[in-house]
């Protein structure tokens, strides 16, 4: 069975600059700075931060199993603001996904206002569904986008 969740987070930063962050190929480095505490580390196994990048993520300490995980850069298109990952190895995929993929779309609303919409799709066999089901949180990834809008309004207000 597939299911998704999601959730969407306004921004009063412009989709432009959100999107700048979250394209960028020095975001896998970014990140442990932008959410200090989160994670012990992020190694890039292979690629540049750019579709095709490969990394091994690893939480910190005190934080809930799952905590280590590969995921992939599937697609990053510029358009539609659009970033795919997907979990390759460990995560969620331990638990009895199949398959488990975050989605990140940056939506403009106006000049310097836009939405982060996070969506997470995943896939379990049907009779471990419901139990896998419940570990799937809508604002899983909310922390990555906060963090990211923190930044953009934060360097806004420097210049």
């Amino acid at each position: 069975m597939r299911g998704s969740v999601s959730t969407d987070m306004s921004v009063q930063a412009s989709a432009k600059d959100i999107w700048a962050v979250f394209s960028s190929n020095d975001l896998p480095k970014m990140l442990p700075d932008l959410l200090p505490g989160a994670f012990e580390k992020i190694d890039i196994i292979q690629g540049d931060g750019g579709v095709g990048t490969k990394l091994h993520v690893v939480l910190a300490q005190g934080i809930p199993e799952p905590r280590s995980w590969n995921e992939k850069f599937m697609v990053i298109d510029d358009v539609r603001r659009m970033k795919r990952i997907q979990v390759t190895r460990g995560g969620l995929l331990d638990f009895g996904f199949r398959s488990y993929e975050n989605v990140f779309q940056i939506i403009e609303r106006g000049t310097n206002s836009c939405i982060i919409r996070s969506t997470v799709h995943f896939e379990a066999d049907e009779d471990k569904f419901e139990a896998n089901a419940s570990q799937i949180k809508a604002d899983a990834s909310w922390g990555v986008g906060k963090a990211i809008a923190n930044h953009v309004v934060q360097k806004k207000t420097i210049v």
